[in-house]
Formats: C-alpha cells, structure tokens, sequence
C-alpha cells in the first residue's frame, strides 16, 4: 500500500522534472528502467554509457588541466632565461 501511494505522488508531481518527461536526467532514467520497469539490463546500459561519458570528459579535463600546467611551466622557463643555449 504505502509504495501504491508513493508511486500516485510520483505521477502527480515529478522530483526529476516535467510530467512528460521531457527533463528527464540520464541517472532518473537508469533508476526507472532498473527498479520501476525491471528492466536490468536496459539500466546496466544506460548505468555502461554514462561511466564511459564521465570516464571521457575527466580524462578531457586532466589533458586540458596538464597543458595548462605544461605551458605555465614552459612560461616560466622563458622568463628565467632557463633552458636556453647559448
């Protein structure tokens, strides 16, 4: 009874956006295909391509982070007169 309840409360007001769904967040959909729709390995899927998708764009931003670091670096040495010939 209280989880028939809690699922009237879910149709009424939404916590992951609109009533449609249009707002919907890739972990929410995860969530209802897993313990709503039990549907595990359509969850287990969505669950793979957004590791993947987070696992990408940390690795974007440590090469965007060691660049910055590498071009401070090479600023630096410029400036020092370090690592010229002469």
């Amino acid at each position: 009874m209280f989880v028939h309840e809690l699922r009237g409360v879910s149709r009424r007001r939404s916590c992951s956006g609109s009533r449609q769904g249009s707002t919907r967040t890739i972990s929410i959909a995860a969530y209802q295909q897993a313990f709503e729709q039990y549907d595990m390995s359509y969850a287990s899927a969505i669950a793979v391509i957004m590791g993947l998708c987070q696992l990408a764009a940390l690795d974007r931003a440590s090469l965007l982070v060691r660049r910055a670091d590498d071009d401070r670096d090479d600023h630096g040495r410029r400036e020092s007169g370090e690592g010229l010939e002469q």
